[in-house]
C-alpha cells in the first residue's frame, strides 16, 4: 500500500519532469551511447513504463524498467529517469506500472 509520504515524493517527482518537459525544447546534449529499453531484475518487483523523446529528436522511446528491493514505483523510476536525463533524454513521462516476475532460469 502506498502511503502518504510515497504519495508526495511521487507527486515531487512528476512535478519535476513536468518542469523539465516545459522548460526544455530539444537537447543539443548527444550521449555517448542509448539508454537501453528494458531492465527488468530478476525475482518479482515493481516496475514503471517510462517515455523520453530521444536526444536530438522528436521520436519517443519507451523504457520498461524493474528495480530489486523498489518499496515504491517511484523507487523504480527515480535511477532510470536520472539516467535519461543525463543522456540528453527530454519530455519523460511515466506511463504507468505494476508488478512484474522474471526467472532467468526458466
Amino acid at each position: 500500500t502506498t502511503n502518504a509520504h510515497d504519495q508526495a515524493e511521487a507527486a515531487k517527482l512528476k512535478a519535476r519532469l513536468q518542469e523539465g518537459t516545459s522548460s526544455s525544447s530539444s537537447s543539443s546534449t548527444t550521449p555517448s551511447h542509448r539508454v537501453p529499453s528494458v531492465s527488468i531484475d530478476d525475482g518479482a518487483h515493481k516496475y514503471v513504463l517510462i517515455s523520453a523523446n530521444v536526444p536530438g529528436s522528436s521520436v519517443v522511446q519507451h523504457f520498461v524498467v524493474s528495480r530489486r528491493g523498489a518499496a515504491y514505483h517511484r523507487n523504480a523510476a527515480t535511477p532510470m529517469i536520472e539516467r535519461l536525463e543525463a543522456s540528453g533524454y527530454n519530455n519523460i513521462d511515466i506511463k504507468g506500472g505494476g508488478r512484474i516476475f522474471l526467472d532467468e532460469n526458466a
